[in-house]
């Protein structure tokens, strides 16, 4: 039986299980909202659910609040540990090999930027949208990404998740600046404090993981109610877990980093992502028109996620190389790096968050999750196509 379990846990550790995964409950969650069971599968979504303490009743939010700023702060940590340790024994100990991802989050930050805003032009009340295509989603990114050879471009994976984190990093920033009504300094200081005795935590080499996930908690709380999206707590977080190995140990991959991210791999693929996609990909179809596409926040969400994504990284990209601050991956061409740049362009649930907090009217709502659709799609599309085009020339 334990043998039996074991093979289990390996099996959702394997990536293309992860992403195949994650591809069949978003089709389950696109199914059920377009089917006949529609409403009430939105509505179990929206529902808040309660607890009973002491003749009160204390709001626990709803499933998708739970999924999307809880459940999901576990996948952020898991990818967050995964770029540490590129960043202090991999890829981007070289910090050349780290400025690409940098300047290519920047590009793909500020290109689709202006895209929308160059589509949207004429009608001043979209301007707001702005930030729309400017965010990636890690994890529908990464699952079309795995859905080639798991051996096929190391260095061009940990580039798209060093690329996705900086560039969601840059969103939240962006949601707290221009999207919320008021952040709160107590809670900020609060954050601060917990982040210094993780610090001290580390400097004094403690490597049970209890503590840091204890106080890991206290971090989500603080940045949840600081009014910044409580997902950032689990980047905040992994940059704080020891990667060395323990005096006692013999072996140097031993160490409180490689334990949680060993621990997080099973739990992340199998419970975490597919409920992100059963509760997120649910989007219906319901009255749209072919012709709705080219409405200006559509469209303008659409270019900004196909087109501007892909040429923000690029340019950005080939700007840090061609002035030196920058080196490509090993044994990366830039037909690869393109591929790996259109993968940045599937914005799907940060892109409709930012959607969401920019527009409240119902009609702008349809015209935003049918371009961030289509835009994520062509990108997920072109993406795969030309990676694994050039993955097979690269192997012949």
């Amino acid at each position: 039986m334990l043998h039996a379990c074991q093979r289990l846990s390996n099996l959702f550790r394997h990536e293309r299980t992860a992403a195949a995964m994650l591809f069949f409950f978003a089709a389950i969650a696109m199914i059920l909202s377009n089917s006949g069971i529609a409403e009430n599968y939105h509505r179990f979504w929206l529902s808040t659910f309660y607890f009973p303490l002491n003749d009160e009743h204390y709001s626990l939010g709803s499933p998708l609040q739970v999924i999307n700023d809880g459940l999901m702060t576990l996948f952020f940590l898991l990818v967050g540990l995964e770029l540490k340790r590129e960043i202090i024994r991999g890829q981007f100990s070289d910090l050349k090999h780290l400025a690409l991802p940098l300047f290519s989050a920047l590009g793909g930050v500020i290109i689709p930027a202006i895209a929308f805003l160059m589509i949207t032009w004429s009608t001043p009340t979209l301007w707001r949208g702005w930030a729309i295509p400017t965010a990636t989603d890690i994890a529908f990114a990464l699952g079309v990404f795995s859905l080639l050879s798991h051996r096929a471009i190391p260095s061009l994976k940990k580039c798209l998740v060093a690329i996705a984190i900086m560039d969601d990093i840059l969103a939240i920033l962006i949601i707290a600046l221009f999207y919320s009504s008021g952040l709160n300094p107590a809670s900020g200081f609060g954050l601060a404090i917990c982040l210094l005795i993780l610090f001290m935590l580390n400097k004094l080499k403690v490597s049970a993981l209890t503590p840091y996930l204890l106080i890991g908690i206290a971090v989500w709380w603080f940045v949840h109610a600081i009014g910044i999206h409580a997902t950032l707590s689990g980047i905040l977080l992994s940059f704080f877990i020891p990667c060395r190995a323990r005096p006692s140990s013999s072996d140097n991959h031993d160490t409180p980093l490689h334990r949680l991210e060993h621990r997080l791999q099973p739990i992340v693929n199998l419970i975490v992502l597919p409920l992100f996609a059963l509760a997120n990909a649910g989007l219906s179809f319901d009255g749209l028109k072919i012709e709705d596409l080219l409405t200006p926040l559509t469209l303008g969400v659409v270019v900004g996620l196909f087109l501007g994504k892909q040429l923000g990284v690029v340019f950005g990209s080939y700007f840090a190389v061609r002035m030196r601050f920058a080196l490509l991956p090993e044994n990366v061409t830039w037909s690869q790096f393109y591929g790996m740049a259109l993968l940045t362009g599937v914005g799907f649930t940060m892109s409709l968050f930012i959607g969401q907090l920019a527009f409240a009217h119902e009609d702008q709502q349809q015209a935003l999750r049918l371009g961030v659709i289509a835009g994520s799609l062509l990108s997920a599309v072109a993406g795969f196509l030309v990676l694994r085009k050039h993955h097979k020339h690269a192997s012949s």
